[in-house]
């Protein structure tokens, strides 16, 4: 007896047709990006910011140009109230030194004379005694305090400082002999010699390095 099985069934094969194959490259291929474009409510918005950031950039150059412009006005008015303030200087000096070099010469020629007495004894032609002249700095001082000097060149501020430094040198040389003066120092002709020569001496130095400074300062 034999036996018979259930039918075979014909299992159909399941291929790709021929657009579905065309399309593969399609599907594996990433999609090309569209060029972006503006859209007509987006512009609007684009504009406003460009003219944002245009106005912060130029309120900042804006801002820069007038403090540079500020410092400079400062700056040249403090250089002028210097320029003042050591041209009066130079004139005092100016004044003292030649009287200094004279009485010292006067007493000199006392002392090879008749000897070293006081000058109470044998008094001196032309005599005035120390006679300082006013030594001014209050506007170097609140120039350098308030920082108008920051933004001046450096070689017109070290020729400005040499300058200062020339009148200091003066004015302790000018204390000391008041000082002295006023103490009971000077009890001889030859004590006023060595005071007044030295104070003609440092005055004439303080007024050539004031001349320098000044026609350095003339020359900007």
């Amino acid at each position: 007896m034999r036996l018979v099985g259930p039918p075979r069934r014909r299992v159909r094969s399941r291929g790709f047709s021929g657009s579905t194959l065309t399309r593969i490259p399609q599907i594996l291929m990433p999609a090309t990006p569209r060029p972006w474009t503006m859209s007509r409510s987006s512009r609007p918005i684009l504009i406003e910011m460009v003219s944002i950031v245009v106005a912060i950039v130029l309120g900042f150059g804006v801002t820069s140009w007038s403090e540079s412009r500020r410092d400079r006005g400062r700056d040249e008015a403090a250089l002028e109230r210097i320029h003042q303030e050591l041209e009066a200087n130079r004139q005092g000096l100016a004044r003292a030194a030649p009287y200094y070099a004279e009485i010292s010469e006067r007493l000199d020629s006392m002392v090879r004379a008749d000897g070293d007495g006081g000058l109470e004894v044998t008094p001196i032609p032309g005599w005035r005694g120390l006679s300082p002249p006013s030594i001014r700095s209050a506007s170097f001082t609140v120039a350098t305090s308030t920082g108008a000097l920051e933004h001046v060149d450096f070689a017109v501020a070290d020729q400005i400082a040499i300058a200062y430094e020339a009148l200091d040198d003066f004015s302790t040389s000018l204390d000391h002999a008041l000082a002295n003066a006023m103490a009971g120092g000077f009890t001889a002709k030859s004590d006023w010699l060595v005071a007044l020569a030295l104070l003609a001496e440092v005055a004439v130095f303080a007024e050539m390095r004031l001349e320098q400074t000044l026609e350095y300062m003339g020359d900007l």
